[in-house]
């Protein structure tokens, strides 16, 4: 679970009308673009209004390597155990040529820890392409998907069947880095 210091850090509370909690996406000039609520059953929405955005943008500013992870849940747990981490609002599909701008321009390693689903593989594919063709040096972590002889799909289940920030730094170590080769023929990148 999370920490007092992480629900104070990120803002989070219950909507006892709605009976879900509810998470903020609070942009670095403290303007809120999303906010997204989620519920004990695991289902989530953005409430009506919100934009598509970076979530916990204000560690785009901090040292060392910067790891973007698919969902708010997986970044507050990364940023728990002591990780720089950033998410998006919209899910795995979505990552804007805007944010690869703004991430590129912080002069950060990346590394990417998306779900470890077809959505999350190919998100992590899209985001990693961005950022690669804006000269950011790029790893992917693939969570794997039985730890503990427990079923794996992202971080936080990583982290609730027993993995342990050693063991994550581990497979960040030995993660294979994204280099997009360019195809002479058509002129696009494969990976």
């Amino acid at each position: 679970g999370y920490t007092e210091n992480t629900i104070k850090k990120f803002k989070i509370f219950w909507n006892p009308k709605e009976e879900c909690l509810m998470i903020p996406a609070i942009y670095r000039d403290g303007s809120v673009p999303n906010i997204k609520r989620k519920w004990t059953n695991g289902e989530a929405k953005n409430i009506k209004g919100s934009k598509a955005s970076l979530f916990n943008s204000k560690a785009i500013n901090d040292d060392g390597l910067l790891i973007i992870c698919e969902g708010e849940p997986d970044c507050m747990l990364l940023n728990q155990y002591g990780y720089s981490a950033i998410t998006n609002t919209a899910g795995a599909a979505t990552f804007k040529k805007e944010w690869a701008k703004i991430i590129a321009s912080s002069g950060r390693d990346v590394i990417l820890t998306y779900d470890n689903d077809a959505q999350g593989i190919s998100g992590a594919k899209k985001a990693g392409k961005l950022l690669s063709e804006l000269g950011v040096h790029v790893k992917n972590v693939t969570i794997p998907k039985d730890f503990n002889n427990k079923k794996v799909k992202d971080v936080t289940d990583y982290f609730l069947a027993g993995g342990s920030k050693v063991k994550l730094d581990k497979l960040i170590a030995q993660s294979s880095t994204l280099n997009p080769v360019i195809n002479a023929t058509s002129g696009g990148y494969n990976w």
